[in-house]
């Protein structure tokens, strides 16, 4: 037996026709979409084999599962600059990611090539239990991320006016310059 074999779903052809050999045509693909498919198998036949086309096979393709990873910075100070990056893995996932803190939500970001990065500077003293939740899409399962421990710090504080100004450090050194002077030559 010769010839070709076109793998079809309803009236679309998947690929290019395969040819036989020992008579069987095999063909795999990872192009059909989510949803419900009806393959068949059409022979071109041969000088002495009449063409023909085999029962319909359903086929049902679900959404891959997804996975989210997160990475960033474990440990901060108050009103610096925190930065989350998640990487979604699955089939070309597309779509948006929620950054969380605990139960609240901290912002949401698009996904671009698989990954996304947050950034905020409003997180209080203490530690933050991070996670991302990723929405899925038509061809992937949404999914959320282990929890990603963040500490913030508090900030150090300015000096509250025990050092003196400039003018007040110019008086107390001429006056300690002036005492030095009548130590020396017995005045004081």
């Amino acid at each position: 037996m010769t010839g070709t074999v076109q793998f079809m779903d309803g009236s679309v052809a998947l690929g290019a026709p395969v040819a036989l050999s020992n008579g069987v045509a095999t063909f795999s693909t990872n192009a059909l979409s989510v949803g419900s498919h009806s393959l068949t198998a059409v022979y071109s036949g041969d000088a002495a084999n009449a063409a023909s086309t085999s029962a319909q096979v359903s086929v049902s393709v679900t959404q891959a599962t997804s996975t989210v990873a997160l990475t960033g910075q474990g440990a901060a100070t108050q009103g610096q600059g925190v930065s989350v990056t998640v990487t979604v893995d699955g089939a070309s996932p597309t779509g948006v990611v929620t950054f969380m803190d605990g139960t609240t939500a901290l912002g949401v970001v698009n996904l671009s090539a698989g990954t996304a990065t947050f950034t905020t500077s409003a997180l209080s003293v203490g530690t933050h239990s991070i996670t991302a939740v990723y929405s899925g899409d038509a061809n992937n399962r949404s999914s959320v991320s282990a929890a990603f421990s963040v500490t913030v710090s508090a900030a150090e504080s300015a000096p509250d006016g025990d050092v003196p100004t400039l003018p007040e450090w110019a008086f107390l050194l001429t006056a300690l310059l002036l005492l030095t002077g009548l130590v020396r030559h017995g005045r004081a």
